[in-house]
């Protein structure tokens, strides 16, 4: 599906898998995943709200296309974005890393909950410490005995 002749799980304890949880007046902003590709599942849907938008192939690993995503955060570029209101089960592949990408705020009482699987087609990638204490709060030994990330946070 991604047209790549192999992908690798990522190795890392915490980014591997992740159950996103999305309260009631919370959203995840504009960004970019740190891994290349991205399988997601949603499990359950807010009552409002918690779309799904995107723009993709934004950027590539060799043109950064800063004047795009600068217009796409500035509200300038909304014919650009897509957006997707998922049902639990929907099955999502895209390239996070390359995807410009937000959930809308949840609204309602339920929350809206996401399976996340993330992969590369380098083997063994573990994030850094760092890393991993921006995105989760924490980090693990295994975090700090590796530089893996770096070469995809550059």
């Amino acid at each position: 599906c991604f047209s790549v002749p192999q992908l690798h799980e990522l190795a890392d304890p915490l980014s591997g898998l992740c159950i996103n949880v999305l309260k009631p007046g919370k959203q995840h902003p504009w960004h970019f995943d740190t891994n290349e590709f991205t399988v997601s599942l949603l499990t359950q849907p807010a009552e409002a709200g918690g779309s799904f938008q995107y723009i993709a192939d934004i950027r590539d690993a060799d043109n950064e296309n800063l004047a795009v995503v600068d217009a796409v955060l500035t509200g300038e570029a909304g014919q650009r974005i897509t957006t997707l209101d998922l049902t639990p089960g929907d099955l999502q592949l895209f390239k996070g890393r390359y995807a410009l990408h937000r959930v809308s705020q949840v609204q309602g009482k339920r929350q809206r909950l996401t399976a996340i699987f993330a992969y590369s087609q380098q083997p063994d990638l573990m994030g850094t410490a760092e890393r991993s204490r921006q995105l989760f709060g924490r980090y693990l030994p295994e975090h700090r005995e590796t530089h893996t990330f770096d070469c995809l946070m550059d």
